[in-house]
Order: C-alpha cells, then sequence, then structure tokens
C-alpha cells in the first residue's frame, strides 16, 4: 500500500528494474492503455468467452491480469492528478485503493494520508484501533466534500471483518468494503465536473448535503458511533426476490453467473403487483428500465469493451424496451453480463407504494427507502429501536431524479434527521 505512495509522490517518473533489464514508466503506461483498450485485449476477450465458457480458472486468470493492469493504471492516474496539483479527495483516494493490501490494515489509510494537504484533519496514529482508525476515515471523507460516495462503499454484512462497526462506516480491510460488485453510480471523477452531472440526483441536483443536515457523535465504543442526516423516508421494500450471482460466480463463467439466471424470478416479483398500477407494457417497460439501472445500453454487435463507456441514462423512448421477443431479451442480458454492472450481487424487489427497484442483497422486507438531503442515490435503512441500521445504497424507479425532493416543497412529506447506529 506504501507503493502507492511512493510513486504518486516521486518527482521523477519512475523506473522499475528487473535484474540488468530496466522499463521506464511512459512505456509502460503505453502498453497497458493498449492492453486494455486496443485490439489485443478485445480479441483475446472475445476468444476467452466464445471457446471457453465454462472454463472458469481460464477466466479468472485473464480478468485477473486485467484488474492488475487497471490497478497499475489508477496508479498513473493518480500520480498525473497530484503531479499537476489537482485535488483529489479523500474519497476518491479510499476508492481508487480499495482493493490494495496492505500487512497492517490501518495503513490503508494511513498510506493515503500523505497525498492529502498539512491541514487534513485525520493524521497517523498507531494507538488507534482499527475499528476507529476506519470511523475517522469515513467521517473525514464527509465532511471534506459534503458528499455521501463513500457511503456507497458500504458492504454486506457476512464480509466485515469487524462485526461491531457502526453500520455506516466502511469497512476498508474486510470484502465489504469493495460490495462484490459495483456502486450503482459512477466515482469516475468527469462525473463531478459542472459539464458532466451525476448520473442521479435523487437528494437534489447539487448532490451535496448541508453541514447542518449531518451531525456526527463519538460513543464509547466502536458500536456507539451515531451519524446523524437530513433524510425522507419515501417507501418501504414490500417483496424481494432472488440475490442475482456475485462477480465470483460470473467471472468463473457458471451457468448460474448469468443475471440471466435470475430474470424469471424478478419477473414474477415484478407481477406480484397489483394489475391496476400499470399497464402489462408499461410494467415490463418499468421493470426492464429498473433491471437497467435506467443506463442505456450500445446498439448490437459492439466490440467496445463496456466497462470503458462512459455512462448515461436511457432517453425517454427506445426501441429496446420493452423487449418484443426472446432474442432481445437475451441480447439486454447479454450486454448486462458483459458490463459487469451493479445489478450482481443485489436483488430486485417491489415497495409497497408499486414501485420497482434494485437493493443490497441484505435487504429485506420492510426495510425503509430513503433519500439523503443531498445524496446522489437513496439508501435502504432498517429500523434499529429509536434509529436505523444503514444496508445500502439502491435504485428506486421514479426516485433518482429530486422527486422526494419536490414532494417536500409541495408539502406532500417532510425532512427530518435519522440517526445511523
Amino acid at each position: 500500500m506504501w507503493v502507492v505512495q511512493e510513486v504518486t509522490v516521486c518527482k521523477n517518473p519512475p523506473v522499475f528494474y528487473h535484474g540488468a533489464e530496466t522499463l521506464e514508466w511512459d512505456i509502460l503506461l503505453s502498453f497497458i492503455n493498449e492492453a486494455l483498450s486496443g485490439p489485443l485485449y478485445t480479441n483475446v476477450y472475445r476468444r476467452i468467452n466464445l471457446r471457453h465458457q465454462g472454463h472458469g480458472n481460464l477466466n479468472l486468470q485473464f480478468t485477473g491480469l486485467k484488474s492488475t493492469l487497471m490497478h497499475v493504471r489508477e496508479l498513473m492516474k493518480m500520480r498525473s492528478i497530484y503531479q499537476t496539483d489537482e485535488v483529489q479527495t479523500f474519497s476518491d483516494l479510499l476508492i481508487a485503493t480499495k482493493d490494495r493490501q496492505s500487512t497492517d490494515p490501518k495503513d490503508k489509510i494511513f498510506a493515503l494520508l500523505g497525498l492529502k494537504s498539512p491541514g487534513f484533519p485525520m493524521k497517523v496514529d498507531y494507538n488507534l484501533t482499527e475499528a476507529e482508525v476506519y470511523i475517522n476515515a469515513t467521517v473525514s471523507a464527509l465532511k471534506e466534500e459534503n458528499r455521501f460516495d463513500i457511503l456507497d462503499r458500504i458492504g454486506c454484512e457476512r464480509f466485515k471483518s469487524i462485526k461491531t462497526l457502526p453500520s455506516w462506516v466502511v469497512d476498508f480491510g474486510g470484502r465489504a468494503g469493495t460490495i462484490l460488485g459495483k456502486p450503482i453510480k459512477s466515482f469516475s471523477s468527469h462525473a463531478r465536473e459542472a459539464n458532466n452531472p451525476s448520473l442521479y440526483t435523487a437528494g437534489g441536483p447539487t448532490s451535496r448535503f448541508d453541514r447542518s443536515a449531518v451531525a456526527y457523535v463519538k460513543g464509547a465504543s466502536d458500536s456507539d458511533h451515531f451519524l446523524g442526516v437530513g433524510s425522507i423516508i419515501v417507501d418501504i421494500i414490500k417483496k424481494l426476490g432472488t440475490t442475482s450471482p456475485d462477480m465470483d460466480e460470473h467471472l468463473m463463467g457458471n451457468s448460474n453467473g448469468s443475471i440471466g439466471s435470475v430474470i424469471g424470478n424478478w419477473k414474477a416479483v415484478a407481477a406480484s403487483l397489483p394489475p391496476l398500477l400499470t399497464s402489462p407494457e408499461q410494467r415490463e417497460k418499468d421493470f426492464w428500465r429498473t433491471v437497467l439501472l435506467d443506463l442505456d445500453m450500445p446498439e448490437k454487435n459492439t466490440n467496445a469493451d463496456l466497462q470503458d463507456v462512459e455512462e448515461r441514462r436511457i432517453p425517454s423512448h427506445v426501441d429496446y424496451l420493452p423487449p418484443k421477443n426472446r432474442s432481445e431479451e437475451e441480447y439486454l442480458v447479454a450486454m448486462l453480463n458483459k458490463k459487469g454492472g451493479a445489478q450482481f450481487s443485489r436483488n430486485f424487489g417491489v415497495t409497497a407504494a408499486g414501485g420497482m427497484g434494485i437493493f443490497p442483497e441484505n435487504a429485506k422486507a420492510n426495510d425503509r427507502i430513503c433519500v439523503f438531503v443531498g445524496g446522489r442515490v437513496p439508501y435502504v435503512i432498517r429500523p434499529w429501536g429509536q434509529r436505523f441500521k444503514l444496508i445500502g445504497e439502491c435504485y428506486v424507479d421514479g426516485m433518482m431524479d429530486g422527486e422526494a425532493i419536490e414532494w417536500v416543497r409541495k408539502g406532500r412529506c417532510s425532512t427530518g434527521v435519522i440517526w445511523l447506529v
């Protein structure tokens, strides 16, 4: 993990040595860009997918190589930004290095502090427990930008390495911090620019919270740290389907590793909505828009690496929604599998108000759906006495573009502070 700081901060471009051989930084960068986006990657990826379905080890080896190259490219990007004095937020740094390893888990945080300005409030302190370091890191990331982005890294409880962590604190040392799949929204830096706004603006157009609407209360033990958030509880989860496969199953090439393995079940859940709410055709269209997270699909026969394509919302009218036949439906499923998106390790469900959504795998019926004022996406929370546990982010069709804020403006509902434990 400390290599991240060493490579990012050094004045002269690094040179890699292997015995008597050397490899300059610029040459390595050119190779990686070509390997990840050029015809070499495209041809190899297509051959593995077409000729080795079910050969999980080969798929994993290739994916592991790609992951390693992407880690190096991310490191190169961090160095480029740092060397030009561009500001890198703590959230950006934490997310970019989430899969890095360190002997001491605390160093996953401490190694990044050297990339922040001297005035950054968090300091290196090895007297703190691992849990205290993660709590401080989450709070620092929230306060620096007044954004909830870091909370989107909350993962499933079963993968947490520290069971006593508050539900709203990211476990940077466990697999929970990687979510197994992708976040609902993009974390790419261009999404922060004024000319390229966030994909979703559930909590308002600025995607920032007012400091007066968020409070942190420090307790005596790790589990007694509370986060108060200005929120609007908008709905309740009524029924959930089968959880989609995780990325490991998908990358192994198993037949049950496809999103297609749960589509039938998810359709049955959607069909449980009262028929008077929408027409069958509209419900089918809403279903697929929800499954796609309202993200546009490319044209057929594309050779692009979908993980590198900038995401955009689905236009109001598209030919592929709803799919007209089995072939068109299979195409959408194939694109979801190829993209490896946020639909993995999540669940489809319907709400008490008749909505549809994609929810965390550990969500349950009767969990609440809320919008944090200033947040990009809705979140699932669970009543816990007089407080709530944060379960994770979600997508709810018809609730991603500030609709809840508009309800408050029209007096249909009100905001209030909920306390997360």
